[in-house]
């Protein structure tokens, strides 16, 4: 019995052993837990005249902002693991439709490691003027946008947060998974979808466009400056609570988990729907 003991401790030991020397080889050829970090500074600019722009990020944080100028300005800056430096590929690509792509391509991440193989942010200064559309795609990267004009917009992350302010337009879409929404100031008709993060309109000055918001478990609040003349609100969740603080208003239906009510003739439409999740207007 000790003799086959023996025998079997001697195969795990080695088994481990060679484990081991493996493991340590593959972090050598392939990962970079003990390699350092390097600073990334790359800038460019696009004087092409742009009609439409095009972004898309997996988990590079985004700020997008109009400015005083005539060009676009492109600037990835952070630090990424020396030995991933080279994957790293910052894109601006003018389409034939008038549309700038823009792209940062990042080190593939596979297998285990010891902290982030990058901490990277892509700013993005356009002109202070309209365009058709802007389209915005992340992954896990948080988005910040300001004082954009478009005839639509759509923003789309998987886990990171949307912070949208000064947004102008004809059609905003903006939609994450988990990450937490929060528009401001926003002068556009509004269709929002989210599944488990929370949902801010806050400092809306003036009620013109619809509204519309779909959330599974993520709390809905809508903070207006003053109260519309005029609208139309059908809000519902299924365990969450419903509460409106406007008055003058017509009720159709009022309780804890619905409210279907009206306030002077016509008027855009506010239309909120949540699992779990509650909502409030204000």
């Amino acid at each position: 019995m000790d003799a086959m003991f023996k025998k079997v401790f001697r195969l795990a030991l080695v088994c481990f052993l060679v484990g081991a020397v493996g493991l340590v080889y593959y972090f050598q050829k392939n990962q970079t837990w003990y390699s350092g970090m390097e600073p990334v500074n790359e800038q460019r600019t696009v004087q092409e005249q742009v009609k439409s722009l095009e972004l898309d990020t997996a988990t590079v944080d985004l700020d997008i902002v109009a400015g005083d100028r005539s060009d676009i300005g492109v600037r990835l800056s952070g630090e990424v693991n020396r030995k991933r430096k080279d994957a790293l590929r910052l894109i601006t690509e003018m389409r034939g439709d008038g549309t700038l792509y823009i792209a940062v391509k990042e080190p593939n991440h596979l297998g285990f490691s010891f902290g982030p193989d990058h901490d990277l942010r892509l700013e993005v200064i356009i002109p202070n003027r309209e365009l058709e559309r802007i389209t915005v795609k992340s992954n896990t990267g948080d988005v910040h946008a300001s004082a954009l004009t478009a005839g639509v917009s759509s923003f789309e992350t998987d886990t990171g947060d949307l912070a949208l302010e000064g947004i102008k337009g004809n059609h905003l879409q903006a939609t994450s998974h988990t990450g937490d929404l929060q528009l401001r100031q926003i002068e556009a008709k509004v269709d929002v979808g989210n599944d488990t993060g929370d949902v801010k309109i806050i400092d809306l000055a003036e009620l013109k466009q619809d509204i519309t918001i779909q959330t599974a478990t993520g709390d809905v609040s809508i903070d207006a400056r003053n109260t519309p003349a005029a609208a139309q609100i059908d809000l519902m969740t299924d365990t969450g609570d419903v509460n409106v603080k406007w008055s003058g208003l017509d009720y159709q239906e009022k309780d804890e988990s619905e409210v279907r009510a009206t306030i002077g003739t016509g008027g855009p439409r506010i239309e909120v729907s949540s699992s779990t999740g509650d909502i409030s207007i204000r």
